[in-house]
C-alpha cells in the first residue's frame, strides 16, 4: 500500500473467497488475513463519496461475499490509514469474531416494518382537535380533560399491544431479534436473524399476521446481518 492512501473496509469474513472482484470506484478488493478472521478491503486516495451510488456498491460487495462465506458486515464509510490498523483489529478481536461467525452462520437478516393505527389530528375553530379512531372521543367533546387523556392513553396501549402481537411470533421463528421502535410509537420496525431455510416460512408468517391484525406490514431481505454485529462495527 502506498503512502497517504486509505483502506476502506467492507466486512470481516471467516475466509477470503478466491475471486473477490471490484469494490467502490472500481478498486480491486483484497483480503487481509490473520489466523482467526480476515477483512475485505479496497485501497483509495480519499474517503469514498457518501452518496446513494456508493452505498449500493458497498451493499453489493457485502451481499456477494455473503453468497460464499460467513460475513460480519461493516456499514458504509469505515476506513483506516494502513494495513497495520486492520491487522490489529483482527488480532485484538479475533475471538469475538469467531463467536459471531457462529452466531450468524447459515442465517440472514430480515427487516419488518408496519404503520400502526395513528391518532388523527385536525383543526377546528383554529384549535387543534385530536380524534381517537374507534373511540368516538375528541378533545372538544370529551367531558373532561382527564377522560380525554385516559382515552388517549388507552389508544397508545393498543399500539403496544399490536406491536407485541406482531413481534412475539416473529421473534419465536428467529435466532435473534431486535425491536427497533420504542413503546408508544406509532410505527413498528424489527430486525430478525432467520435461518436461510426458514425465510419463506417467516415471510408467510408476516403475511398472516398482517391479515389477522388488519395492518399493512412489509418484510424485506434477506440482508447481511447488520443489526446483529458489534455496535462499533455496524
Amino acid at each position: 500500500m502506498s503512502g497517504d492512501r486509505l483502506l476502506y473496509i467492507y466486512a470481516i469474513v471467516d475466509e477470503v473467497p478466491a475471486d473477490l472482484g471490484l469494490g467502490l470506484g472500481g478498486a480491486p478488493l483484497r483480503g487481509i488475513t490473520t489466523d482467526q478472521a480476515a477483512a475485505i478491503v479496497s485501497e483509495h486516495d480519499d474517503t469514498p463519496e457518501a452518496d446513494e451510488d456508493g452505498f449500493w456498491r458497498h451493499e453489493a460487495v457485502v451481499e456477494r461475499l455473503m453468497e460464499e462465506v460467513v460475513v460480519l458486515p461493516f456499514r458504509f464509510g469505515a476506513t483506516v490509514t494502513d494495513e497495520g490498523a486492520v491487522e490489529a483489529l483482527l488480532e485484538e478481536r479475533g475471538d469475538e469474531f469467531v463467536r459471531r461467525f457462529d452466531d450468524v452462520r447459515g442465517a440472514v437478516e430480515l427487516s419488518v416494518r408496519a404503520e400502526l393505527p395513528e391518532i388523527e389530528s385536525s383543526f377546528v375553530s383554529g384549535a387543534a382537535e385530536e380524534t381517537l379512531p374507534g373511540a368516538g372521543v375528541t378533545a372538544s367533546t370529551a367531558s373532561t380533560g382527564t377522560e380525554y387523556m385516559r382515552t388517549r392513553s388507552r389508544r397508545l396501549e393498543e399500539h403496544d399491544h399490536v406491536r407485541e402481537a406482531l413481534h412475539a411470533p416473529l421473534a419465536s421463528m428467529s435466532r435473534r431479534s431486535l425491536l427497533l421502535t420504542a413503546s408508544g410509537e406509532a410505527d413498528f420496525k424489527g430486525a430478525y436473524l432467520v435461518e436461510t431455510d426458514l425465510v419463506d416460512a417467516f415471510a408467510e408468517q408476516v403475511r398472516a399476521l398482517a391479515r389477522d391484525l388488519q395492518i399493512e406490514v412489509s418484510c424485506t431481505g434477506p440482508w447481511p446481518p447488520y443489526s446483529f454485529v458489534a455496535e462499533d462495527q455496524r
